[in-house]
C-alpha cells in the first residue's frame, strides 16, 4: 500500500498551526482552536489514516470522533474567500486498529468492492465547517 499523498506545508497554512509528531514521525497532530471548538486532527501518513476529534475543551470529550482511509489525497483549496482541505475517496473506519476486528477485514483499497467515492471537506476559514460530499470516480 502507497503512503498517503498529502503536503505538510500546506495543511500547515490551511490550519494555521504546527504538528506535533511522534518520536517515529509516524503521525502528525494538528491541534487548533476555531470558532470556540477544539479540533484535532491527526494524520497517519504510512497507514492512510486520519483523525479527527471536535469539543467544547481541551479536556472535554469530543462530540465529534471520527477515523478515515484516505485512499488517494489530500487537497489543498486556497482560494481568495476560503481556505479547506479535502480528503480525496475515503472510508470510514471504527478507529485507528480497524484492521485488527473482524467485522472490519474488507479490503477497503478494493475500488470494485467500494465503487463510491467519499470526500470529506473540512473549512477552516472564513469559518469552521466539516462536510462530506459525493465526487466522481476518475479512472
Amino acid at each position: 500500500m502507497p503512503e498517503l499523498k498529502w503536503n505538510e506545508t500546506d495543511v500547515i497554512e490551511c490550519l494555521g498551526v504546527l504538528p506535533e509528531t511522534d518520536e517515529f514521525f509516524s503521525s502528525h497532530s494538528f491541534l487548533l482552536n476555531k470558532d470556540g471548538l477544539f479540533i484535532n486532527i491527526t494524520i497517519w501518513q504510512i497507514e492512510r489514516l486520519v483523525a479527527l476529534s471536535i469539543a467544547k475543551d481541551t479536556k472535554a470529550v469530543p462530540f465529534l470522533d471520527l477515523h478515515f482511509i484516505v485512499r488517494d489525497r489530500i487537497d489543498f483549496i486556497n482560494e481568495k474567500d476560503y481556505s479547506s482541505l479535502i480528503f480525496r475517496d475515503c472510508i470510514v473506519v471504527s478507529n485507528r486498529f480497524w484492521m485488527y476486528y473482524k467485522s472490519d477485514k474488507n479490503d477497503v483499497f478494493d475500488k470494485t468492492a467500494f465503487t463510491w467515492i467519499m470526500d470529506l471537506e473540512l473549512t477552516v476559514h472564513p469559518e469552521f465547517q466539516f462536510k462530506s460530499f459525493e465526487s466522481e470516480r476518475a479512472d
